[in-house]
């Protein structure tokens, strides 16, 4: 049997506006390192982006939207890679909601 492998991760309920440097002074202000933050933030951006484009494609009404939760694996460099998950709410729009990394 394989050994287990333990990920760290945290709970975060980050809103994610138009650019990427909301969300990395968000991700700064809970703690996490200046590169760290910009990597997380550039990888949840492009990935609200392209949940987007596919929930459009797909034809699903935007007021449907709210509710919905996607996670997505996102390898950042070698041997490193992190858990993201986004959720969308009817005001505020995407949020990254956790993050976990390996």
């Amino acid at each position: 049997m394989a050994p287990m492998k333990y990920m760290r991760g945290r709970a975060l309920n980050v809103p994610l506006g138009p650019g990427k440097e909301e969300a990395i002074s968000q991700l700064e202000r809970r703690g996490f390192p200046v590169p760290r933050a910009q990597v997380v933030a550039a990888a949840v951006t492009q990935f609200a982006k392209e949940e987007s484009a596919l929930l459009e494609r797909q034809l699903i009404p935007q007021e449907t939207w709210p509710g919905l939760v996607f996670c997505r694996r996102c390898v950042v460099g070698a041997g490193d890679s992190m858990w993201l998950t986004l959720r969308y709410e009817r005001k505020v729009g995407w949020t990254l909601d956790s993050a976990l990394f390996e």
